[in-house]
């Protein structure tokens, strides 16, 4: 069922509701009231059922559903102190590097970073402070130890009043390099076939274990960002059993377990 919430103020301004689900705030920008900070007025919500009849434009008189609430608002009549001009996160390796860009007056405090798996429970990564200065103003901060797979990040504006404000949320994914390597056959007879599907270039070091630590062979490659392929022929000397292949990269260690069968 679909319902209008046509609001009557009795004097327009900007205030927070606390009761009504999903609004955290109205604002009348173009509406001057003789009010001051700390003083309160009313507003009035009428809630009915859209097959009732009642319209945007035609708010009051009867109607067969609803009901009409008032509600105590506190005035608060603080110009925003400062306007989000652009935000954006993007996946650097394995971080991910926040930048925004404000016009910023004096009056905000700090600029936090949040970040959610789910896009609804948020969790704070990192506080910014602001330069508290008139102009436009560059902000960044790097999230070192993002979540795998999908993330979501958003900057919450905290000013000097209390206020608080949102930026648009940026979606980012991060992949593991686990799931990126493949190695084949498996059982090995002799060749060993390795595919790594890097997010960036970089030197790796990969190495055959056996499940005691010993190093049956190692060698250094370099990955280019994509897809790499790596032959290795297995000493003669391998007995059968079980072993463990380890990339080691600057950011990381994969391991992935094969079986020798001759």
């Amino acid at each position: 069922m679909e319902y209008l919430m046509p609001a009557k103020l009795l004097h327009p301004l900007r205030f927070h509701l606390l009761h009504l689900p999903k609004i955290s705030g109205l604002y009348w920008p173009s509406f001057v009231n003789p009010f001051v900070y700390g003083q309160s007025t009313y507003l009035r919500v009428r809630i009915t059922a859209q097959s009732a009849g009642m319209t945007t434009s035609d708010a009051t008189g009867y109607f067969t559903n609803g009901e009409v609430e008032d509600y105590r608002v506190i005035i608060d009549n603080f110009p925003l102190a400062s306007h989000l001009l652009n935000f954006d996160a993007v996946v650097q390796g394995k971080t991910v590097k926040l930048n925004w860009k404000v016009a910023e007056e004096p009056g905000v405090y700090a600029y936090i970073v949040e970040r959610s798996k789910d896009n609804m429970a948020w969790e704070k990564i990192d506080t910014v402070n602001a330069n508290g200065i008139n102009g436009t103003g560059d902000y960044a901060a790097v999230d070192l130890y993002p979540l795998v797979g999908n993330s979501y990040y958003r900057i919450r504006i905290v000013e000097n009043t209390g206020m608080n404000r949102l930026s648009p949320v940026k979606k980012v994914t991060i992949k593991d390099m686990e799931s990126d390597v493949v190695v084949s056959p498996n059982p090995v007879k002799d060749q060993l076939n390795i595919r790594v599907n890097a997010a960036e270039s970089g030197e790796a070091v990969i190495s055959v274990i056996s499940i005691s630590g010993q190093v049956i062979c190692t060698g250094n490659y370099k990955f280019i960002a994509g897809l790499n392929s790596v032959s290795i022929k297995l000493p003669s000397a391998v007995s059968d059993g079980n072993y463990v292949i380890r990339i080691k990269t600057n950011k990381e260690i994969i391991n992935k377990k094969i079986i020798v069968h001759k």
